[in-house]
């Protein structure tokens, strides 16, 4: 009490204090907590589970295809990168997709986009997704496989990918979880389009 009393904009009192705190023989708390924890390591798993199916699924479908059905698997698979990097992401992962962002917005000004931009972009994203997948990129960022280009020129993708970015802080719209990472990609993905076999 002594050491924290100075920091309090109020009085402390020792009794006020004790009811602030979780008794440790209240099992109905101790319930949802537990249960906060369980919901928790649920998700975690769910995701684990979506990257596993990620490194499965590419790596099963690294042939080009100029048949538009058997590409329209791609799409998930960019929607569910984009889920599962923003929900492993720490600070470290933020700021590299910040850097990304900073870097697609200066080859849209340049010019670069489709040739330099999105392929960094996407090789980030996918990175902080499935780093196993990294050795991959240049394969599955090609032609017939998933490789992505913009719809239509005077629709850039650049105000979704923003609010993308800013899922991997862990703001997830407002009201809180109108902005998804996978429903932001899925509005990103809306604008662009696989890029058929060559």
């Amino acid at each position: 009490m002594n050491e924290v009393e100075h920091y309090s904009v109020t009085e402390l009192d020792g009794d006020a204090i004790a009811h602030m705190m979780l008794p440790a023989a209240d099992h109905s708390s101790g319930a949802t907590l537990l249960g906060a924890v369980e919901a928790q390591a649920s998700k975690d798993e769910i995701i684990r589970e979506k990257q596993a199916g990620l490194i499965k699924f590419a790596r099963a479908n690294l042939a080009p295809t100029s048949h538009p059905f058997a590409q329209v698997r791609w799409m998930a698979f960019w929607s569910d990168a984009a889920d599962v990097g923003a929900n492993l992401a720490g600070d470290e992962e933020v700021q590299k997709i910040a850097n990304a962002m900073s870097f697609l917005e200066e080859s849209a000004a340049n010019g670069t986009i489709d040739s330099i931009g999105l392929p960094h972009f996407h090789r980030v994203l996918l990175s902080l997704a499935a780093p196993k997948l990294d050795k991959q990129f240049d394969a599955i960022w090609s032609p017939g496989c998933g490789r992505l280009e913009i719809k239509d020129p005077k629709r850039q993708p650049m105000a979704v990918l923003r609010r993308l970015t800013a899922t991997f802080t862990g703001y997830r719209g407002d009201p809180e979880g109108s902005e998804t990472p996978s429903r932001v990609m899925d509005q990103y993905l809306d604008l662009m389009s696989l890029s058929p076999a060559s």
